[in-house]
């Protein structure tokens, strides 16, 4: 029977399921992404491998938030174009 349950919550997400007189049950989800960028670019090529489409934040490396084009190139890639190169984070869901 089950005991208590547990989710901790971060890049992965962890569900531990504690059961009476049996070993505990782990499963880990990858729930987010996070990508840095060191070198100034206009084009971001990132490889997350979230097998989602992800909703995208981009940062600056001052950590003003930033738009740029996403294309999805498959559900563990996408490429993010800017109008001009600058170095910084991507944070994807």
């Amino acid at each position: 029977s089950v005991v208590g349950l547990t989710i901790t919550q971060g890049i992965d997400t962890t569900f531990t399921v504690q059961r009476r007189n049996s070993n505990d049950i782990t499963a880990t989800y990858r729930s987010s992404y996070e990508y840095t960028q060191g070198a100034p670019s206009d084009t971001w090529v990132i490889t997350h491998n979230l097998n989602k489409r992800p909703s995208v934040t981009v940062l600056t490396s001052a950590g003003d938030e930033v738009e740029g084009a996403v294309t999805v190139n498959s559900l563990n890639q996408i490429t993010i174009t800017f109008c001009a190169p600058f170095s910084g984070s991507a944070i994807l869901n």
